[in-house]
């Protein structure tokens, strides 16, 4: 940025946006209600306390967390109400509690929208790619008015490049002989992404909610992600791994993300390994061979970092959960039982409910040690019974074992 670029002419704004009257209603109410909660919860604790000669650490560890919260809390509140952007004739001025952030607007190459799930945003991204960009948070009130001034002085980036990725689709031999039949590509691409990602996201569920019959909702996990990959081939660039909100383009990410998760979480929560020594070869193998039908039909993906590491952790999570279901599943060898009692027990509820059994020392395991089990397992036993534990040797050679 040149010294012209530092120089700003007078005189005040012409736009003042601060943040909405909702938003900071929200904020007041829930910085109240946490301060009041804190007090409450603290005052308990050392009126139990003191009074009767405890021990007052729990009352001080409270007093320091909730010190903390509160002061994140106040940092909050005060951001909100001190928040406040500026549009002069010739520059954009962004005032937060911690430091105010200014951009000539002859010095911005144009604007991100950003949005998400709970926060929308806008990014101001200048042509110096030495300077830092300013990120202005749409809680701020008449923020139509704001993205509607921002549209019409400054290029919509995310517009530009869509407009520019289009182009090039439509001009790419490969998708078709005509404008037409390469339009007609992207749009068949899009519907099968659509379609994966759908089916993609209805196997997961089922197979974490309700997986019955089990084996039909693992072997679905696992024939999704190959043939997903080996689908692309089939599209001749149209459809694509990587995937944007804004793109001519449609990818298969999605639907790879939601399945190799459920089937590696599944794997995690339904098996308990006794021994990972068998592990390494069979993971390598599948992980690899994944690796593979990525190179042959989705190649350019590794080419970016981002990306690259996303579809290496989505073929280690399809490995992993492949080599351990396949291993329990098709495993037909006789079960060895072992005797063990149960020391504790515990459950855990909430968006997701889990359940564990702490076993003395049996067979193998020479230690006390804490599995995870179902919950029919869980309301069958209580502290002080005993359980019979079956091992298994594995259809790799990875020895699991489970409790009756």
């Amino acid at each position: 940025m040149n010294g012209s670029d530092l120089t700003f002419s007078g005189g005040p704004p012409i736009r003042v946006y601060t943040t909405a009257l909702g938003y900071k209603v929200l904020v007041a109410a829930v910085t109240i209600v946490g301060l009041a909660f804190f007090l409450m919860i603290l005052g308990t604790s050392f009126s139990r306390s003191a009074p009767h000669g405890r021990d007052l650490t729990v009352a001080y560890a409270l007093l320091v967390a909730g010190s903390a919260m509160i002061a994140c809390l106040a940092y909050v509140l005060a951001s909100t109400f001190r928040t406040r952007l500026e549009i002069y004739s010739d520059r954009i001025r962004y005032i937060r509690l911690l430091g105010t952030k200014e951009l000539r607007i002859n010095a911005i190459r144009g604007f991100r929208m950003d949005t998400t799930r709970n926060r929308e945003a806008l990014t101001l991204v200048p042509k110096d790619p030495a300077v830092r960009s300013i990120r202005i948070a749409l809680t701020i009130g008449d923020k139509k008015d704001f993205v509607e001034w921002a549209g019409r002085r400054l290029t919509n980036l995310d517009e530009t490049e869509f407009q520019e990725e289009m182009k090039t689709a439509l001009d790419d031999a490969a998708l078709g002989s005509s404008e037409e039949e390469r339009a007609l590509a992207l749009r068949r691409a899009k519907r099968w992404a659509t379609c994966l990602s759908v089916v993609g996201t209805g196997i997961a569920l089922w197979a974490y909610i309700k997986p019955t019959p089990y084996e039909y909702a693992i072997g679905a996990l696992i024939v999704l992600p190959p043939a997903a990959l080996v689908s692309l081939r089939f599209f001749r660039g149209a459809l694509r791994f990587h995937w944007k909100a804004r793109s001519p383009y449609s990818g298969i990410a999605p639907a790879l993300c939601t399945s190799c998760g459920a089937l590696a979480l599944r794997a995690f929560q339904d098996w308990n390994i006794l021994e990972w020594d068998n592990f390494g070869y069979p993971f390598i193998a599948v992980f690899l061979g994944m690796c593979f039908l990525a190179i042959m039909h989705a190649g350019d993906t590794w080419r970016k970092i981002p990306t690259a590491f996303l579809l290496f952790g989505v073929c280690a999570a399809y490995g992993y959960g492949t080599t351990i279901s396949v291993n329990g599943l098709l495993d037909a060898s006789a079960p060895v039982p072992y005797q063990a009692r149960v020391l504790s027990a515990r459950g855990c509820t909430g968006k997701s409910s889990s359940y564990h059994l702490k076993l003395s020392p049996w067979g193998p395991r020479k230690q006390a040690k804490e599995i995870e089990v179902s919950r029919t397992v869980y309301r069958r036993y209580k502290t002080g019974d005993s359980v019979q534990v079956k091992v298994r040797s594995g259809r790799l050679g990875i020895p699991w074992f489970e409790v009756h």
